[in-house]
């Protein structure tokens, strides 16, 4: 995976202000993980707001920023 550029962050920070859901590989962009930890976060509960019998699953901004927050706190 291959690290974002600045300016593609810049995109990256309006893009998480403007939407309610993400897919599994605009969170991992957001989360600094790669796509298939966000898939291990979803099965084990991490990211609990992941309708599964959906797909895409969109991961909602409000578990995003909880496990921001938690990593700050640590």
């Amino acid at each position: 995976m291959t690290k974002p550029s600045c300016q593609s962050a810049g995109k990256g920070e309006n893009m998480f202000l403007k939407k309610e859901r993400f897919r599994p590989d605009e969170a991992a962009l957001i989360l600094l993980v790669t796509r298939q930890t966000i898939y291990r976060m979803i099965q084990d509960g991490r990211l609990p707001g992941v309708d599964k019998t959906k797909r895409p699953w969109l991961i909602p901004r409000e578990d995003i920023m909880a496990l921001i927050v938690n990593r700050e706190e640590r």
